[in-house]
């Protein structure tokens, strides 16, 4: 949201760590690529070892690689249901959102009880409008798995999709409670109390939000409009300039600093 590396918001590099893993297969365990070299990796040959391989260059970001191995695992072995969810992660980051939906179906029938599949998929079936899918999906993440923030994320925009807010607020709160950290899941909570009318509290999550990261734009934004319209426009003004000077070219701040300083705020 803000153009840095995420912490996997659903989905950057991070995003590793919440793959399935396989740590130690029939005696074969997890190396990373740095220990092993070339002809180690080209001579892998059964679809557990794939995985590991594919897992490994996930880490490094290079989805290309990332994808090239889970699918190799795949044609070994198409029942490997941490290959269709890998495949289904990198699929869905990659923004190819059909073909992640396809093969996460096939990751959460042959493991029913993967929390991650089941979110990552809610997150792809958002992104293209089957909203109430997506919601039904990311209550079964959270059903399965209480203490991962971002399937209580993705519950909370699929939430928001179908306006019940009572359930989208609940799921950022719970979001920002096991990941306080997270700048954004402040602001999508900031988001769920200004649906609701509840400026103050709005204000207190971007403000959260922008002292973890004072280069989070889309929170400065918000804030400088709920501070306008709750009537501190010289606080607002403050916050516009403060984007204006991280982001000189930032249309929607320029315009937003040009309406106030027409208007009759003291600035």
């Amino acid at each position: 949201m803000t153009g840095r590396l995420k912490k996997y918001d659903v989905f950057g590099v991070r995003c590793a760590l919440k793959l399935t893993c396989i740590v130690c297969f029939a005696g074969l365990c997890l190396t990373s690529l740095s220990s092993c070299g070339k002809t180690s990796i080209n001579t892998f040959k059964g679809s557990t070892e794939y995985v590991i391989t594919g897992n490994e260059y996930f880490k490094l970001g290079d989805y290309f690689n990332a994808e090239q191995n889970y699918r190799e695992a795949l044609r070994k072995d198409p029942r490997n249901a941490t290959a269709k969810n890998n495949l289904g992660v990198i699929l869905n980051e990659q923004g190819n959102y059909p073909q992640a939906i396809m093969m996460l179906n096939d990751a959460v029938k042959a493991d029913p009880k993967n929390a991650v599949a089941h979110y990552v998929l809610a997150n792809a079936l958002l992104k293209t409008g089957q909203v109430d899918q997506s919601l039904q999906e990311a209550k079964i993440a959270t059903d399965l798995d209480k203490t991962d923030p971002h399937g209580f994320r993705i519950l909370g925009q699929a939430a928001s999709a179908k306006a019940d807010l009572d359930v989208a607020t609940g799921a950022f709160e719970s979001a920002v409670r096991l990941d306080p950290d997270n700048d954004d899941n402040h602001v999508w909570l900031a988001k769920a109390f200004s649906a609701q009318g509840l400026r103050d509290r709005e204000i207190e999550q971007e403000k959260k939000a922008i002292e973890i990261n004072p280069d989070n734009i889309e929170a400065r934004l918000a804030l400088a409009q709920a501070l306008h319209a709750q009537g501190s426009n010289d606080e607002s003004a403050k916050e516009l300039e403060i984007v204006v000077a991280k982001q000189p070219n930032n249309a929607v701040a320029h315009e937003f600093l040009r309406q106030l300083k027409s208007s009759d705020a003291k600035y």
